[in-house]
């Protein structure tokens, strides 16, 4: 399989090509800032750059290795790098980014990475990964707990193409089976007279990053304006949390298409109080039911109303 392109909110990811270069080597190649705690060196010699180009363009169609050029889509900037590969020597899967430094703190390499995970899950069918980060570079850390990997020990960590030898915490992410609400299809449908998009995004338990990832997919869809303004958000057995409803409420408010009526299922007390707060500025009518066919008659019984 060829590395495909994936695409986020504000990211491109696609591979690699000839003519990056020259971006590739004033992002982050040459700067000793990002490559401290990497396993490369960085390097004033652009030819070192041209080498890792030529060895990336090479590496396209390997199922086991996928390196991506991440993109800001706004304005098409070059801002860094990630990688999922499988390695031989140690018999797992691994993971590995780096962001030029005027892009750190932005969240970036975070959604890009959510992107990666989901789709090693969903098209490599991976089942396990492991991550390690130098215990001098805390803010890696935080992105790895963010992908859902669990801390198992510390290692012996080489930086700096093995000048630097320090310590690591390795962390791993088990996947038995993708969750079943990830398989669960969202859709537009009549009912009662009226015309109700269905976004389900439960049963997807605690993988909050495959949550967002299935939301990220469906939007391309219940945003047309062809698809109906009633929409049921089903969350019946995922954990819901901030950063989830964030991204929810995202894609509600922000869109182009107006909604008229919203219905939230398997949502607790809680968490209704917090997303009536992020919703409050919408133009719509807002309830919880927890009952899914009681949902579906409210939203098209009052509408018609």
């Amino acid at each position: 399989m060829k590395t495909p392109e994936l695409q986020t909110d504000r990211l491109l990811l696609r591979p690699i090509k000839p003519e990056d270069v020259d971006a590739v080597y004033n992002c982050w190649m040459q700067d000793e800032d990002v490559s401290r705690y990497m396993c490369w060196n960085a390097s004033p010699d652009i030819n070192e750059t041209k080498e890792f180009v030529r060895f990336e363009l090479g590496n396209l169609e390997q199922d086991t290795w996928n390196r991506w050029i991440v993109v800001l889509r706004q304005t098409g900037e070059i801002i860094g790098t990630c990688l999922i590969f499988f390695n031989e020597e140690e018999n797992n899967w691994d993971i590995s980014y780096n962001l030029g430094k005027r892009y750190w703190g932005k969240g970036y390499i975070s959604e890009a990475m959510t992107r990666v995970m989901g789709f090693a899950i969903e098209e490599l069918k991976i089942r396990e990964c492991i991550a390690v980060h130098a215990v001098e570079n805390p803010a890696s850390g935080r992105v790895i707990e963010k992908l859902g990997f669990r801390y198992e020990k510390e290692v012996p960590y080489e930086c700096n193409g093995g000048e630097i030898v320090t310590r690591g915490k390795y962390y791993r992410l088990v996947v038995a089976e993708a969750p079943l609400g990830v398989r669960k299809k969202s859709f537009s449908m009549y009912f009662g007279g009226g015309e109700i998009w269905f976004e389900h995004l439960d049963s997807i338990y605690e993988y909050t990053n495959l949550a967002i990832e299935k939301l990220e997919n469906d939007y391309q869809y219940f945003k047309k304006p062809s698809m109906p303004s009633l929409i049921a958000v089903n969350l019946d057995e995922t954990r819901i949390n901030d950063e989830l409803i964030s991204a929810i409420a995202e894609k509600l408010l922000c869109s182009d298409k107006r909604f008229t009526r919203i219905v939230f299922v398997g949502v607790d007390r809680i968490n209704r109080r917090k997303i009536k707060t992020v919703l409050s500025k919408g133009d719509f009518a807002l309830n919880f039911i927890n009952d899914f066919e009681k949902a579906k008659e409210w939203l098209v019984t009052e509408s018609c109303v």
